[in-house]
């Protein structure tokens, strides 16, 4: 079968598949080599350029201020037109043959478009390593990407695939957790430029004013890359200010309790009741995920009492106001939430399991004089 014919059977003009050919054939080049391996007008060339970038058939590396354009590998033809899979096949191999691909370093690649940025994220789980990301809103590539993202996912439970994230606060959406873990970060924390490292890449989304991804392969800028996310990733506390980001504190309990964990909360004062209904929710959800609840509330906390009740998975005791103070304890995993009930809602979040092991020991103590 003609490999030109089948290539415009996929949606490549004449001119788009003399330039593929020949990026094949020579690898990585500028448009001048193209324009003498195709006799093409270096006018046309830049469109048909374009056109290639944006299907994802091609990256370009910027050499002394001079783009050199090469072909991405063949089999990203699949992923363009999967209905015309049977035919891709049948020349794939000579496709093969042509490329010969060569393993030159690349320090940086520029691809445009939604079709570029799945090409980054299918050679991310060819390489099959642990993906870690900051500034990472989820919303952006649900949008982008509706269908990709779904197979995205399962592809990552497939291949048994972790992904650490760093997030905003109250997110529109969120991956499936089994396979990716979240820390939610408040706003100071958060940059909207989307960034991931796996292997020795960094992958930088920038989402305005057009969708452009930039891969840079250097193993120092990824360990450097990785030992900032690190830091942010082991930070042992973080403030939280205002009812939106506290709300978020409450998130990250549900997300990070498992089956038959313990939720303990202690220190729960009346002031709290403005929130029944959140806490609510959040028994609720505890309850499906099969956690169990104890807490200790302010005997006036009468809201909470009431609906607490409700909750089979829950026990509660009280104690008197003389015992109380502004601020409340939640114990869950290794981390604690301090909250602060006072005009300035607060809470501080600490991730340290001793630290977290203390307070445990200390509720327990609470638990036995509390009726």
């Amino acid at each position: 079968m003609d490999v030109k014919s089948v290539l415009n059977e996929l949606g490549l003009s004449e001119g788009e598949i003399k330039v593929y050919l020949a990026l094949l054939k020579l690898g990585s080049i500028p448009v001048s080599k193209i324009k003498e391996e195709t006799n093409l007008h270096r006018t046309t060339i830049y469109d048909f350029v374009e056109k290639l970038l944006n299907k994802g058939l091609i990256s370009y590396v910027i050499k002394n201020n001079v783009k050199y354009y090469r072909a991405t590998h063949p089999n990203k033809l699949a992923e363009f037109l999967k209905e015309k899979q049977e035919h891709l096949e049948k020349i794939l191999p000579e496709l093969n043959k042509l490329a010969k691909l060569k393993k030159e370093e690349v320090k940086i690649e520029v691809y445009k478009g939604k079709e570029g940025l799945k090409t980054i994220m299918l050679e991310c789980l060819r390489i099959g390593k642990e993906v870690v990301g900051m500034g990472i809103d989820d919303i952006y590539w649900k949008k982008a990407l509706p269908i990709f993202i779904e197979q995205y996912q399962r592809m990552l439970k497939e291949k048994n695939m972790h992904e650490r994230i760093l997030t905003k606060i109250n997110p529109e959406y969120l991956f499936d957790q089994t396979n990716t873990h979240y820390k939610f970060i408040p706003a100071g924390y958060f940059s909207p430029t989307s960034t991931l490292i796996y292997g020795n890449k960094v992958q930088i989304v920038l989402w305005e004013p057009s969708l452009t991804t930039l891969l840079i392969e250097n193993k120092k800028l990824a360990e450097a890359y990785r030992k900032h996310f690190e830091i942010l990733w082991k930070q042992e506390s973080m403030i939280f200010r205002g009812k939106e980001e506290v709300k978020s504190v409450f998130e990250d309990q549900i997300a990070t309790l498992k089956k038959e964990q313990e939720y303990l909360a202690f220190g729960i004062p009346p002031s709290s009741d403005v929130w029944v209904d959140l806490f609510d929710e959040l028994c609720l959800r505890l309850g499906k995920k099969q956690v169990k609840t104890r807490v200790i509330l302010d005997e006036r906390a009468k809201a909470q009492i009431k609906m607490s009740k409700k909750h089979k998975l829950v026990k509660i005791k009280t104690l008197p106001k003389e015992h109380m103070t502004p601020a409340e304890i939640e114990i869950y995993g290794n981390k604690i939430a301090i909250v602060l009930w006072e005009k300035e809602l607060q809470a501080i979040v600490i991730d340290n399991k001793k630290i977290a092991d203390s307070f445990r020991k200390y509720f327990e103590l609470l638990w036995k004089i509390a009726k």
